[in-house]
């Protein structure tokens, strides 16, 4: 049955598949993402970079890689057989008629109608992969600001420059873009390890503080910064004289507030962890009564 799906799907990519190359992407899409489920958008868009980076045309490509991943190599041999049919089959008829009638008026109107379909068609699938790769949206066709991946705007734009400007060749611009990216992810590794190193820290700092024989008890600030929050007194200014247990309380709302670090245990003794026991003991409470 998945063979005759997978047959049956990279068929109708093939006979539809007006324009070829990246024409077929929203036909693909549609069949192997949104149609069957095969693939998820990210997964989708990781296709379409493989395919461009290796030889042969996106369809075939992505037929093999689909049929691979769905039934190992007799379905990447079905799924691919099943796409280049139709373009066997109508090449070697619409061959003989163009070569009969090419000159009729009608059959380059009927060329001409096509390209404006074909260029949407591209522009749909485009959009799709561009959202993907910037906002990581899937199924979610909501764009947000705040969750834009910038560094692979900024390769976009580069490549964009260098392919439209520069006339660079393809190959090139794709090995760049992807060194790029990874220098990108490894500059933020570095990043990350350096801050969690800070983190570390600070809460190895404020753990200290509590082992101390004296230690005065301010997670009372803590409470306080959760019940503004999300209101318009939120932005607050920590200010005490020199000496006066600045960084202590810093080092404090960095432990509390960590969210790379596991630090529950440090603060359960303290009167914000007794606090939310007892919140979640007057909860349990009122909903047994």
């Amino acid at each position: 049955m998945i063979y005759f799906q997978l047959f049956l799907s990279f068929f109708q990519i093939g006979l539809l598949s007006f324009g070829g190359g990246y024409a077929a992407m929203p036909l693909i899409q549609g069949q192997v993402v949104q149609g069957h489920g095969w693939l998820s958008m990210s997964e989708f868009t990781d296709l379409i970079t493989i395919s461009q980076m290796t030889p042969g045309p996106i369809a075939v490509n992505s037929a093999t890689f689909v049929g691979i991943k769905i039934a190992g190599i007799p379905g990447a041999l079905v799924a691919t057989f099943g796409c280049i049919l139709p373009s066997c089959i109508l090449v070697t008829l619409l061959a003989k008629l163009y070569l009969k009638y090419r000159e009729m008026a009608m059959l380059q109107g009927i060329l001409h109608s096509l390209r404006p379909a074909v260029v949407a068609m591209i522009g749909s699938a485009g959009i799709s992969i561009l959202v993907t790769a910037f906002w990581s949206s899937e199924g979610d066709t909501v764009i947000r600001l705040a969750q834009t991946n910038w560094s692979l705007v900024v390769i976009f734009i580069i490549s964009l420059i260098l392919l439209q400007k520069g006339k660079k060749n393809p190959i090139f611009v794709m090995v760049l873009a992807g060194a790029m990216k990874v220098a990108v992810a490894l500059v933020e590794k570095i990043c990350g390890m350096l801050w969690d190193d800070f983190l570390n820290s600070k809460v190895n700092a404020f753990q200290d503080v509590l082992n101390s024989k004296i230690y005065i008890d301010k997670t009372g600030l803590l409470e306080y910064t959760n019940s503004v929050i999300d209101t318009t007194s939120k932005f607050i200014c920590n200010s005490r004289p020199r000496r006066f247990g600045k960084s202590i309380t810093a080092d404090m709302m960095t432990a509390y507030y960590s969210r790379s670090l596991d630090t529950e245990e440090m603060f359960e003794k303290l009167n914000i962890g007794q606090a939310a026991n007892q919140k979640i003991q007057d909860e349990y409470q009122t909903a047994d009564s």
